[in-house]
C-alpha cells in the first residue's frame, strides 16, 4: 500500500485497529509506529511486506497469513502472535509481549531481542543463524519451545530472569556473553 494510497495515507493511525485482509501483495513504504489500542492483523491469504522500514506496534499483532521483512525494526509492545507464514530474515525482531508461535517462523539471520518490563513474558521456539538477546528490564520470561541461535547475550538487569523452560533443546552454536547490569 503506497503512502499515498487512500488506503494507508502517511497520516493514518489506524484508530481502532488495522486489518490486512487482501489476497494481493500489502507494501509499506514508510516508517510507522501504531499506538495502543491499535491491534494489527494479517488475514489468511493475505500478505504484507515491510520493504525495510521500522514499525512499532504498541498493542497486539496477529498474523495468519505471510508477512516478510528484510532489515527492518518491528518493535513489538504487545504479544506477537504468529499463526501462519512470518520470514524474519535479518530483520530486528524486539518482543516486549508474549511470543506465540504456531504457525512457521523462518528466522534467517534475524536478530531476536525479548525485552520490556513485563513482569511475564511467555516465549515459544525459534531458530535463527543470529543473535538471540535478552535485556529485559525487570520481570521473567519462560521459554516455551526450543530455540537454535548463532549467539545468545545477556543485557537484562539484576533481577530479571529467563527460564529456559523443561525438556526443551536449545542450542547456541557461537558465543554467549552474560552483560547482566
Amino acid at each position: 500500500f503506497p503512502s499515498h494510497d487512500i488506503e494507508w495515507p502517511n497520516t493514518f493511525a489506524g484508530t481502532g485497529g488495522i486489518t490486512i485482509a487482501n489476497t494481493g501483495l500489502i507494501t509499506l513504504q514508510n516508517t510507522k509506529t501504531l499506538n495502543a489500542n491499535v491491534p494489527f492483523q494479517i488475514l489468511s491469504g493475505a500478505s504484507f511486506n515491510t520493504n525495510n522500514f521500522a514499525l512499532t506496534f504498541n498493542d497486539n499483532f496477529l498474523n495468519q497469513g505471510t508477512i516478510t521483512t528484510t532489515t527492518s525494526v518491528l518493535n513489538f509492545n504487545g504479544n506477537l502472535t504468529n499463526q501462519g507464514v512470518f520470514n524474519a530474515n535479518s530483520a530486528q525482531v524486539r518482543i516486549s509481549g508474549d511470543f506465540i508461535n504456531t504457525g512457521t517462523f523462518n528466522g534467517g539471520t534475524f536478530q531476536f531481542n525479548i525485552r520490556g518490563g513485563n513482569s511475564l513474558q511467555n516465549i515459544d521456539g525459534f531458530n535463527t543463524g543470529g543473535v538471540f538477546l535478552f535485556s529485559k528490564s525487570s520481570g521473567t520470561a519462560i521459554l516455551k519451545g526450543n530455540f537454535t541461535v548463532s549467539s545468545y547475550v545477556i543485557f537484562g538487569s539484576v533481577g530479571t530472569i529467563l527460564n529456559f523452560g523443561t525438556n526443551l533443546i536449545h542450542t547456541i552454536s557461537a558465543a554467549y556473553r552474560d552483560w547482566e547490569n
